[in-house]
C-alpha cells in the first residue's frame, strides 16, 4: 500500500469524522428558528454536544447516516466498476436500506418529518415491491 494511498485514506476519515462532528454539534438546532436558538444558547452559539432528539448529546442526525451510506457506495462502485447506472442503483438501494434503520427513536417527530420531507418524496419512483438488494449493479465494460 503506497503512502498516497494511506494519506487519501485519512483524510477520507478525517472529513467523515469532521462531518459527524458537526453534525452532532448542529443537532440540537435541527427545525428551531433563528430566534429560538438565539433565545437557547449564547451569542457564540452551540459549543459543546447537547441533548438532541431525546438522545445524550452527541447525536448524530441523519445527515450523517445518508453521508456513511454514500460512502459505502461509492467503495462499491469503485471496487466492482459500477458503470453511472449501476452506481445510481446501488445508491438507490443503498437509501432504501437506510430509509429502513429510520425508526422514531425518541418518539420526536423531528426525525420521521425530515425523512418525509427530504428522503421519501425522491424515493417516490422507487417500486413498493423493490428489495433494496433485489437488482444486482452494473459493471462498466473494459
Amino acid at each position: 500500500m503506497s503512502h498516497d494511498t494511506i494519506d487519501r485514506r485519512s483524510r477520507v476519515r478525517g472529513c467523515l469524522l469532521g462531518g459527524a462532528i458537526g453534525d452532532a454539534l448542529g443537532a440540537p438546532t435541527e427545525f428551531l428558528s433563528l430566534g429560538t436558538i438565539r433565545s437557547r444558547w449564547p451569542p457564540d452559539g452551540v459549543n459543546g454536544f447537547e441533548p438532541a432528539y431525546g438522545l445524550a448529546g452527541g447525536a448524530i442526525t441523519d445527515d450523517t447516516q445518508m453521508t456513511l451510506f454514500t460512502a459505502e457506495v461509492m467503495i462499491e462502485a469503485a471496487r466492482a466498476r459500477l458503470d453511472d447506472d449501476g452506481t445510481v442503483e446501488a445508491t438507490r438501494r443503498a437509501y432504501l436500506r437506510w430509509l429502513t434503520t429510520q425508526r422514531d427513536w425518541s418518539r420526536s417527530s423531528a426525525c420521521t418529518r425530515d425523512v418525509a420531507r427530504a428522503t421519501r418524496a425522491s424515493m417516490r419512483s422507487t417500486p413498493t415491491t423493490a428489495s433494496p438488494r433485489s437488482t444486482a449493479p452494473r459493471v462498466a465494460a473494459g
